[in-house]
């Protein structure tokens, strides 16, 4: 039997609080390939924020190799994109893949380097981003392309996307998409504590629910002009919960949020724990996700995994993600926007649960982490190694 395959994992996009969709995404695929394989042999490298060492510890009790670097993501990243150096070697070990979960190339010795890309965002809406963000997105997405062995995008779109904007050669691209935990979403809601909860936020009855960022990507704006089309209409229409921290470029949104807001029918629930955005989840009458662009687009999965109908934009990687099991509008039309809001509060389908729980059983972290090894394999089967 050939020896395991030593895996060095940058996992700084995991060491920080609270997590962002790509932290979550990584930290929730490498527990799961963790749990199931014995092929490889994973050791944990990351810089993250004062807590980072007992983030990375208690996400990941399972690795025993870990090497955190509390305050240093700055330093890797100045470090690692104009120096190449140090090289991860120096805390892992001899390793044979070197693999970043977020856009950036490890630094190594002779370790092969492996970059999951999740979007190209920065190139295609820079409007949406920060000045900053932008200069250091498109280095790091710029030095993968000349540095990496191999990248993995999320989705095929994203794939694509790779090909398209970066010039990227297809070839040297393998796609992993995300995934969900199916279980999760399946175990009874503890009642009290869900009543509980509808009282902290003022949700006494049925709910529309955004799960996401307050941000300009997330189209956010035009979905209070939708609901707000939609309270003229029916005018004892379901409150709207909005589950996410604002973050760069909210104060427009928020401040279309308070003008359109009348009786608390929009409701700002800021960042949630996990258990409760599933209760949440579990009990809405729609997630609506109208995103401009996405990578992947977790919460449709997860709202898929919960039994809820999604009302989200038909843009490339959401329809992807769907494949059928979600009503899907023009990102840019309100109207449309609306009328798919008022047929889920009209016409709830058990259809659409049905389709949208068997799709996402089809995209689980399980067979994520498959996924992800069988790149590995490849990887080390046809001499990149």
């Amino acid at each position: 039997m050939s020896p395991p395959l030593r895996i060095g994992l940058d996992l700084s996009c995991t060491a920080e609080t609270p997590l962002t969709g790509i932290g979550y995404a990584a930290l929730h695929q490498i527990q799961a390939l963790a749990e199931i394989n014995p092929r490889c042999a994973l050791s944990i490298f990351a810089a993250g924020g004062s807590d980072a060492r007992e983030l990375i510890g208690r996400q990941f009790p399972s690795i025993t190799h870990k090497h955190v670097f509390p305050r240093a993501r700055l330093a890797k990243y100045y470090a690692w994109t104009r120096l190449q150096w140090p090289p991860i070697e120096w805390f892992c070990g001899e390793i044979d893949i070197a693999h970043n979960l977020c856009h950036a190339t490890p630094a190594t010795k002779r370790a092969r380097r492996v970059v999951t890309v999740h979007d190209l965002s920065v190139f295609r809406h820079p409007e949406t981003h920060t000045p900053r963000t932008i200069e250091v997105q498109t280095t790091l997405l710029r030095q993968s392309i000349a540095k990496a062995d191999h990248l993995i995008a999320v989705s095929k779109f994203t794939k694509q996307e790779l090909v398209d904007v970066l010039d990227a050669d297809p070839d040297s691209i393998t796609v992993v998409p995300n995934g969900v935990d199916i279980d999760a979403f399946q175990q009874e809601i503890d009642e009290d504590a869900f009543e509980a909860l509808r009282k902290k936020l003022s949700l006494p009855g049925p709910y529309f629910m955004y799960l996401g960022s307050i941000e300009p990507r997330k189209n956010i704006v035009r979905l209070i002009e939708a609901y707000a089309q939609l309270r003229e209409r029916t005018p004892d229409c379901s409150k709207l919960l909005l589950a996410g921290n604002p973050a760069w470029g909210s104060d427009p949104i928020l401040e279309t949020i308070a003008r359109h807001t009348k009786n608390g029918d929009i409701v700002q629930a800021g960042y949630l724990d996990r258990a409760d955005i599933i209760m949440l989840l579990k009990n809405a009458i729609a997630c609506v996700y109208p995103s401009l662009y996405e990578g992947f687009g977790l919460p449709v999965l997860e709202a898929m995994a919960a039994g809820t109908p999604v009302v989200a934009s038909a843009t490339p990687a959401i329809t992807e993600v769907a494949d059928g099991a979600a009503m899907l509008v023009l990102p840019d039309d309100t109207d449309a926007l609306t009328e798919a809001m008022r047929d889920a509060l009209d016409n709830p389908s058990a259809d659409r649960i049905t389709r949208g729980m068997q799709r996402a059983r089809e995209l689980t972290w399980d067979k994520s982490a498959e996924q992800l090894v069988a790149c590995y394999q490849h990887i080390a089967d046809h001499g990149i190694i």
